[in-house]
């Protein structure tokens, strides 16, 4: 399992990445509402213990809060967030709490409605077998 869940964005597009095999998982999400939750392995990443791991959201902003979480096998701790406002260029590097959850508006990121906005959590893949 290696779940991402992004919310306030109209997601548009969807990347599943093992930064370590370079592998890319792409899928569109037209019209799709502002609450989004994927498990990347079930869309076919294939991923080992140790990889570095990312999810990426693309779309439009429609509401104040922007957040989203990457969850699965001992990332707690490892998850990294990015949250970019592709109108207005400002860019917020976000730390997740225990949970791999991120708010990238309590970091100061903001972006008004309808701003074409990119949120990336990125992690390393934990062992399925030690939890």
């Amino acid at each position: 399992m290696l779940r991402a869940g992004f919310r306030g964005i109209d997601v548009a597009e969807l990347t599943c990445r093992n930064n370590s095999t370079l592998q890319v998982i792409d899928e569109s999400y037209p019209g799709r509402a502002f609450v989004l939750e994927v498990d990347c392995i079930d869309l076919g990443l294939l991923v080992e213990p140790g990889q570095d791991v990312g999810v990426t959201a693309i779309g439009r902003n429609i509401r104040t809060a922007l957040n989203g979480y990457v969850e699965g096998p001992a990332l707690a701790g490892s998850v990294r967030a990015t949250c970019r406002n592709l109108v207005t260029g400002e860019r917020v590097t976000v730390p997740a709490d225990d949970d791999g959850e991120w708010d990238c508006v309590t970091e100061g990121f903001s972006a008004e409605t309808g701003d074409l906005v990119f949120i990336s959590g990125r992690a390393e893949y934990g062992d399925p077998e030690a939890r």
